[in-house]
């Protein structure tokens, strides 16, 4: 698909903001609807497979910040069984679905007939083996370039070129890896540069700043996906929440 169309698609991603509680998720989509998203996006990640068996055993001599972020993902994990059951509720009040699968055996979830996109996460840019399982799905495909530099991006479009054999619809991100960003950092205009990178492909905002003001101006440099995660308080604990939109704040 191309990136020459008037219609701006929105994503709800939920990710951890439902803390690791089903029915929190549920109304967290039932919001999505309200505010009238496309996709509702859920995070998947199987912890054996992400950490390496010496982390889990030797936990206590990790970086703190490595702790942090284990933490966080076992507190709000949902097993199996009930994402499935959050999928086939948001089919059945007609949002679609999308997964950032974050290790190979989450990816599997995909396949799923509920699943109707994969988005590719910031920190899994350069993890080719990943997208090319991804690609093989033969679902549209979302990729974020957090962290990515210049010289990076240009080696995916390359990449994309060579194993997009599917003909997969292609939605490249301009996403800043900071939660919440600082205006000198977001680089909104870069956006116009992956539009002209990518004329085949649609081009995307996944935004995690304050408030929404550049998520609006990123229409303007070509945007025609926004991302915003979703949350019922922003001062609730966890890595995502203060760099989330309430309900009021999405819908407007």
């Amino acid at each position: 698909m191309n990136n020459k169309t008037d219609k701006i698609e929105f994503i709800s991603e939920i990710g951890l903001n439902h803390n690791g509680s089903f029915n929190l998720a549920k109304k967290l989509i039932k919001q999505s609807k309200e505010i009238k998203c496309d996709f509702v996006k859920f995070q998947i990640r199987n912890i054996k497979e992400m950490y390496h068996p010496y982390f889990l055993k030797n936990f206590s001599n990790s970086e703190n910040a490595n702790q942090y972020i284990y933490n966080e993902i076992k507190k709000t994990n949902i097993n199996k069984s009930k994402y499935i059951k959050l999928f086939k509720f948001a089919k059945k009040i007609n949002l679609k679905v999308m997964i950032t699968p974050f290790d190979l055996k989450s990816l599997d979830l995909c396949k799923r007939k509920e699943v109707d996109a994969i988005k590719i996460g910031s920190p899994d840019f350069n993890n080719l083996q990943l997208i090319i399982k991804a690609l093989k799905f033969k679902k549209p495909l979302f990729i974020s370039t957090g962290m990515a530099t210049d010289n990076e991006i240009n080696i995916m479009k390359s990449f994309l070129k060579k194993y997009n054999t599917y003909n997969v619809q292609i939605t490249i991100f301009h996403c800043v890896s900071s939660y919440p960003p600082n205006e000198d950092e977001m680089n909104i205009r870069y956006i116009s540069n992956l539009v002209k990178k990518f004329p085949d492909y649609r081009i995307g905002y996944s935004g995690h700043e304050r408030g929404f003001l550049p998520s609006l101006i990123s229409i303007f440099f070509g945007s025609k996906v926004i991302e915003r995660h979703i949350t019922l308080d922003k001062k609730s604990k966890g890595p995502d929440h203060n760099a989330s939109l309430v309900k009021t704040e999405f819908r407007e």
